[in-house]
């Protein structure tokens, strides 16, 4: 019985404790991130009772399930009882963002910046912004003069600096400094640490610092392994190494993705990705590869690696070189790929096979691109050719 009687007290004591203070109970719903939770729950209670902060996360939980006009209320309610709560005046700026009125947004930064002990992160935040509305010069101008004057910036702020050096400055080689800066915080946590190992991955690739770019790569997809778009860039750069078999388990990575329909939304991987490129003369030369495995239900031709071959730094496709599904293999039958050469010009479509030059799967990717340079150098001939009329 005296069991009983403490638990009905201890009850009792919850009840009326929760009654009493609401902005605990509020507060701690937030802090579990039970939005709906907190603005069912406050119902329960005359606003009154509220103090600054509660008002403030009730107005977050509104702002994270996207009821913009509801939470700008009470973040003005908030602001009411204290308008030296820069994170308020901030979230009012977000508000207005979210409701395309840019200006105001912009205002209600730079009100939170003037009160704000900590500047820096409602100037990074003003710098986002700045940026995302296309005031590129004085986005980079604002995160140039915080750089200068700051022996340390946060995440973000590497990052929004090291791309406005690129789009403003095309500077990558200062752009890179400032992102291994950044990294080197070791801010994993931070989504924008995820962006700094992207970028630098990028830019190296582009200097051809392909062991450097995989570097970082790696390292971002062991942090999030869902960044898929991450993984053609670790191909290309073993491919590029020489490195076929390093590239084989994420190739593998990205075919299981597709399968499990993971690729969908996003662009340049829903249907293929870009394994290699290389330069061949005045030329640059794309290889792609399709997801998809031949059906001898659908009609041929079927191509599994293309590769473009445009003009150096332009986008004049002046021919591609293809894998080509033989026909009468696929399906039950094992697939045997041949070489073509296809080429549109001047309103006559010509095409070339070399038989000789045929590859089954698993592909050897290292004679893929013999084969592909045999043609391009026409070191081989083809074993059959055709041409016809386009219909225009």
């Amino acid at each position: 019985m005296r069991k009983i009687i403490l638990f009905f007290l201890l009850v009792l004591s919850n009840y009326v404790y929760s009654q009493s203070d609401p902005n605990k109970t509020l507060q701690a719903l937030f802090e579990e991130n039970k939005f709906q939770e907190v603005i069912s729950e406050k119902n329960k209670y005359n606003e009154d009772e509220f103090d600054d902060k509660t008002l403030y996360e009730i107005g977050r939980s509104f702002f994270y399930l996207e009821d913009f006009n509801s939470a700008m209320s009470y973040f003005e309610k908030a602001y009411l009882k204290d308008p030296e709560f820069a994170a308020i005046t901030y979230y009012i700026g977000l508000c207005y963002l979210f409701m395309n009125n840019e200006n105001k947004a912009l205002e209600k930064f730079n009100e939170a910046i003037a009160i704000s002990e900590n500047k820096q992160f409602y100037i990074i935040e003003k710098i986002a912004l700045l940026d995302e509305t296309n005031r590129k010069e004085e986005a980079f101008a604002l995160a140039d003069s915080i750089y200068k004057a700051d022996t340390a910036l946060y995440t973000k702020g590497y990052f929004y600096l090291a791309k406005l050096y690129l789009l403003e400055k095309n500077d990558s080689k200062t752009a890179l400094e400032i992102l291994n800066e950044g990294k080197s915080k070791k801010d994993t946590e931070n989504d924008f640490y995820l962006s700094i190992l992207d970028m630098i991955g990028i830019l190296e690739a582009e200097d051809k610092n392909y062991t450097v770019s995989n570097e970082n790569l790696i390292e971002l997809i062991k942090l999030d392994s869902t960044i898929y778009k991450a993984y053609p860039y670790i191909i290309r750069n073993y491919f590029a190494l020489g490195n076929h078999d390093d590239a084989s388990p994420y190739r593998k990575i990205l075919y299981d993705a597709y399968e499990k329909g993971l690729l969908t939304d996003i662009k340049g991987l829903r249907k293929e990705y870009r394994f290699d490129e290389f330069k061949w003369k005045n030329y640059d030369v794309l290889a792609y590869e399709t997801f998809a495995f031949p059906d001898p239900e659908k009609e041929y031709p079927f191509y599994k690696q293309t590769y473009y071959v445009y003009r150096e730094n332009s986008d004049s496709l002046e021919f591609t070189i293809q894998t080509e599904l033989l026909f009468g293999t696929g399906g039950d039958v094992e697939p045997i790929y041949v070489l073509g050469k296809s080429l549109r010009k001047d309103g006559v479509y010509y095409h070339a096979t070399y038989g000789t030059l045929n590859f089954k799967e698993p592909v050897d990717y290292k004679k893929l691109k013999e084969g592909v340079l045999k043609v391009l150098n026409e070191e081989v001939s083809p074993t059959s050719s055709s041409t016809k009329k386009i219909n225009k």
